[in-house]
């Protein structure tokens, strides 16, 4: 009867542990594209701006 508690108590701490993992990679994921679309974002504003100061620098 203890190993039988001892290899459920193990299999549950093993299970919590590899949910964490997975958690944890899932979170990873989320963030490295929520930065990736924030990056795309302010590189693209950053080009809007230079594309109109060259217009702005041609006109005069």
């Amino acid at each position: 009867m203890n190993a039988t508690l001892i290899l459920i108590a193990a299999t549950a701490v093993t299970f919590f542990l590899m949910g964490s993992v997975w958690v944890a990679v899932l979170a990873m994921t989320v963030l490295s594209h929520h930065r990736d679309r924030m990056n795309r974002r302010l590189r693209d504003q950053q080009a809007e701006v230079v594309r109109l100061q060259r217009l702005a620098d041609r006109g005069r």
